[in-house]
């Protein structure tokens, strides 16, 4: 038996971060197809799908990225919501276009956390009491979270739409979700899953004259997590 069937190398671990939903809820999955190719404007634009988005409870919130892909050379075009993006669209509104977007283009949605070094989940997570103010007096709620602290290392981008859609929710102390999908091991298809509410943390940049510009992401796990099992081969 080969070293790779014995252990989990990490090398193709997957994280996925996207901007929670307004019902709070793990937002849905979707690849989307472009229409007709889109010329270059500085100014707002549209893009047309090829499809209305039929995913349950799609929802991208303004302001957000997307990475549209050329499926033919691969090329990525980043492009910035003007408006909500949601299930039953069959176009995208964007605030700019800065390259011509090709027909038949693609977009996935959540999008990948690129040039990520490590993924540490300490599951040592702290429970936290929610206390309010209720009749002129300071009581302590019956409703406790427990707090899961993530580090995601990485050379980052901000060419990347989920770094980007990280780093402005860390901005604006908004809520979003991650999911960290384990690479698969022998006999498997796909690996374990690692989902849930997520808080944003600290999003530190380290820059030197010498060396790849790198940041460490770092936030909790809202309520703890959810794991999904591996799928078999």
């Amino acid at each position: 038996m080969s070293i790779c069937n014995q252990f989990q190398i990490g090398r193709n671990t997957k994280v996925f971060f996207a901007s929670i939903t307004p019902a709070c809820s793990e937002p849905a999955a979707a690849e989307l197809v472009t229409g007709a190719a889109v010329t270059a404007t500085n100014t707002a634009g549209t893009i047309a799908l090829s499809g209305a988005i039929t995913a349950v409870n799609f929802f991208v919130p303004m302001g957000d990225y997307l990475e549209v892909v050329n499926p033919t050379t691969g090329n990525e075009v980043l492009v910035k919501l003007a408006a909500p993006l949601k299930t039953g669209d069959a176009s995208i509104s964007v605030t700019r276009i800065d390259k011509a977007i090709a027909a038949a283009s693609e977009i996935s949605y959540p999008p990948i956390l690129k040039r990520r070094a490590s993924v540490t989940i300490s599951d040592n997570g702290t429970m936290v009491n929610s206390y309010a103010f209720e009749d002129g007096g300071y009581e302590v709620s019956a409703t406790v979270t427990r707090e899961v602290p993530v580090d995601l290392a990485g050379d980052y981008s901000p060419g990347s739409a989920a770094f980007r859609n990280f780093r402005n929710r860390g901005k604006d102390g908004g809520l979003g979700y991650l999911w960290v999908e384990d690479p698969a091991t022998a006999s498997y298809a796909k690996g374990e899953i690692y989902k849930g509410v997520f808080n944003v943390g600290n999003v530190p940049k380290s820059i030197t004259s010498t060396d790849i510009t790198k940041s460490s992401l770092t936030g909790k796990f809202v309520g703890g997590y959810t794991i999904v099992d591996a799928v078999p081969a």
